[in-house]
C-alpha cells in the first residue's frame, strides 16, 4: 500500500449528521486502480494555533488528498513536513475556489486545481460514480455526499465571493449525464445528497429536476439564486420540487444592499421565488450575513419588511453568518480589519471591524431575523457572533 487517496469527514453536531468529503466518487474505479481508499475523521478548526497529531498510514509512496477546507489543507502541510518520503497532491474545493493564497510548500506537496481526470489524463466524467461509507458510521446514522452538477456559479459577481470575475477563473467541470448512481448505496439510515454546484443554473433546473428519483429517505439539497431567470424555470417545472430543498444566500435583504452587493436580486422576484417553492412544498433554506459597515435605517425596514413576508413554516430555516472578507475580493479591499484568521500559515481573510453606529444597526437586524423565524416557526441558526466585534 504505496499510493492512497485520502478523504475526510466530520461529525456536524447542529445537523446530526456526518458530512463526507467524497471528492473521489466521481473517479471511484480510476482511484481504486491506482490505490487504496482511507477515510480520516477531521474536527474543523480555523485558529491558527491548531496542532495536528494524528499519524500518516504510509512513510513512503503517493498520497492524493481531496480538501473541502483551509485546515484540512493544513493537515496536509503538517504531514508533508512530517514525511518527506511520501509525495501529496492535494485538490478539490479549498484549492479551485482560490481561497489557497501564495505559500511556499515542501518539495514533496503539490496543490493542484486540476480535477482528478484532468491529472491521470482521462475525460472528466467518464468514470462511474461510486462511494463506499466510513466502516466508524453507523448502518442507521445520517450521512450527507455531494454529487457533483458542476463547479461553477455563472453569476459571479458579488462583492463579498471568491467566485467573483475578476478574482477567480474557473476551470469548468460539468456533468452532462445525470445517471443518480447513489441509489445503489445500500443502508439503513437516511442520507441528504447535495447536489454540488455553486449555483444550480436556470437552465439547468428542469434538467436536474427530472433526472432526480424519488426518495423520502433521501432528501436533496442545491444552491440556487433567487433572481428572475431561476424565477422563470422554476414557473415551468412541471415534476414535484419537493424533492429538494433549495439553499439560497440572500444575504441582507433589501433592493439597495442587493445592489450595493452586486447581487443582481430584486425583492419582489425573491418573495415570489419563496412563495413557489412553498406552494410547491420545497422546504427553502437561505443563508443571511451580518457584519456591515455601510447600513442605514432603511435598510433596518426593508429587512423586516421581507421578512414579514417570507411564507416560511415548520420545515423552513435560516442561517445567519458573519461577513468574512477574503483575500481578493471587493469587500477585503473596502473594509477595515477586525480579526485576521489563519489556518497554520494559510492566510483565511479577516472580519471587518464596526463603528459603534454600525454595530448596533446589524445587532437590530439580528434581532428581527429572530423574531420573524420564531413567529414563522423556521428553524434558526445562529453562526454570526457579533458581540466580539472591536468597535
Amino acid at each position: 500500500m504505496d499510493t492512497l487517496f485520502i478523504q475526510f469527514y466530520s461529525k456536524i453536531d447542529r445537523m446530526l449528521s456526518f458530512e463526507l468529503g467524497n471528492g473521489f466518487s466521481d473517479t471511484y474505479d480510476l482511484c481504486k486502480s491506482k490505490g487504496d481508499f482511507i477515510w480520516m475523521d477531521h474536527v474543523h478548526d480555523y485558529l491558527d494555533k491548531i496542532e495536528y497529531s494524528s499519524e500518516f498510514p504510509i512513510s513512503k509512496g503517493t498520497a492524493y488528498i481531496s480538501v473541502s477546507y483551509l485546515s484540512q489543507l493544513y493537515r496536509v502541510l503538517v504531514w508533508a513536513k512530517r514525511y518527506p518520503d511520501v509525495k501529496f497532491i492535494a485538490g478539490g474545493p479549498v484549492v479551485t475556489t482560490g481561497l489557497v493564497t501564495d505559500y511556499e510548500t515542501p518539495n514533496n506537496m503539490i496543490i493542484t486545481k486540476k480535477s482528478v481526470e484532468e491529472w491521470f489524463g482521462v475525460e472528466n466524467f467518464s468514470g462511474r460514480w461510486n462511494l463506499d461509507i466510513p466502516s466508524t458510521i453507523k448502518d442507521d446514522e445520517l450521512i450527507n455526499f455531494s454529487y457533483t452538477i458542476d463547479n461553477m456559479c455563472y453569476w459571479r459577481k458579488c462583492t463579498f465571493c471568491t467566485f467573483t470575475e475578476s478574482r477567480h477563473v474557473p476551470r469548468v467541470r460539468e456533468r452532462k449525464n445525470i445517471k443518480c448512481e447513489f441509489q445503489d448505496i445500500k443502508r439503513k439510515g437516511s442520507m441528504i445528497i447535495r447536489l454540488g454546484t455553486e449555483a444550480l443554473g436556470p437552465n439547468k433546473i428542469s434538467h436536474v429536476v427530472k433526472a432526480l428519483p424519488y426518495n423520502e429517505k433521501r432528501p436533496y439539497r442545491s444552491f440556487l439564486r433567487p433572481s428572475l431567470p431561476e424565477l422563470n424555470a422554476l414557473k415551468n417545472i412541471k415534476e414535484d420540487l419537493s424533492i429538494i430543498k433549495f439553499r439560497m444566500g440572500v444575504e441582507l435583504p433589501g433592493n439597495r444592499m442587493w445592489k450595493l452587493m452586486r447581487k443582481g436580486f430584486r425583492e419582489e422576484v425573491v418573495l415570489e421565488i419563496l412563495n413557489v417553492l412553498h406552494k410547491a412544498n420545497s422546504k427553502f433554506f437561505f443563508s443571511m450575513v451580518l457584519g456591515w459597515n455601510n447600513l442605514i435605517s432603511s435598510d433596518i425596514k426593508a429587512l423586516e419588511n421581507f421578512m414579514k413576508s417570507v411564507p416560511g413554516s415548520e420545515g423552513c430555516g435560516v442561517t445567519i453568518h458573519r461577513l468574512f472578507a477574503f483575500p481578493g475580493t471587493d469587500v477585503f479591499k473596502t473594509h477595515e480589519v477586525d480579526r485576521d484568521y489563519y489556518s497554520g500559515p494559510f492566510y483565511l481573510g479577516y472580519t471587518p471591524k464596526l463603528k459603534k453606529e454600525q454595530l448596533e444597526l446589524n445587532k437590530k437586524a439580528k434581532e428581527i431575523i429572530i423574531h420573524y423565524t420564531e413567529e414563522k416557526k423556521m428553524h434558526f441558526t445562529d453562526l454570526c457572533d457579533l458581540e466580539d466585534v472591536d468597535v
